[in-house]
C-alpha cells in the first residue's frame, strides 16, 4: 500500500504552465531588442514614405477599388507587427502567462499573414 501512494503523489517533470518559462531579465532583454519595432511604422523610408502611409493609401484604396499595387501596398503592413508584439512580450513581463483570447488572436494575426502572402503571391502572377 505504501508503494501505492508513491505513484499517486508522483509530480510531472515538466513545468506548470504558470511558471514562468524564462527569467524575468531574459524577458526584459526580449523587450529592450524589440523596442526599434515600435518606431518602424512611422519612420520614413525611400522617397519619403513611411509604412503608416502605405497603410493608409492600402485601407483607402481596398474601400474604393482593388489594383495591382493595393497587394503591393499590403508589403508595409508587416511593420505594424512589432507593435503588438512588443505589447505582448511587456504583457507576459507584467503577467507571465497571456489569456486564451491573447493566444487566439495571436494566431489569427499569423493565417491572416499567411493569407497576405498567398494573395501576394497569386497577384505576382497575374
Amino acid at each position: 500500500m505504501s508503494q501505492e501512494n508513491r505513484v499517486l503523489e508522483y509530480e510531472s517533470p515538466l513545468p506548470r504552465a504558470t511558471e514562468a518559462r524564462f527569467p524575468t531579465g531574459v524577458r526584459l532583454i526580449v523587450i529592450l531588442c524589440l523596442l526599434p519595432a515600435l518606431v518602424l511604422p512611422f519612420v520614413d523610408y525611400a522617397e519619403l514614405i513611411s509604412p503608416l502611409d502605405i497603410a493608409a493609401r492600402f485601407f483607402r484604396q481596398a474601400v474604393h477599388r482593388w489594383d495591382g499595387r493595393t497587394v503591393i501596398d499590403m508589403l508595409g503592413l508587416y511593420f505594424f507587427v512589432g507593435i503588438p508584439l512588443v505589447l505582448c512580450h511587456l504583457r507576459l513581463l507584467i503577467f507571465g502567462e497571456l489569456s486564451k483570447i491573447e493566444s487566439w488572436a495571436g494566431y489569427v494575426v499569423v493565417v491572416l499573414g499567411i493569407g497576405r502572402d498567398i494573395v501576394y503571391r497569386h497577384a505576382a502572377r497575374v
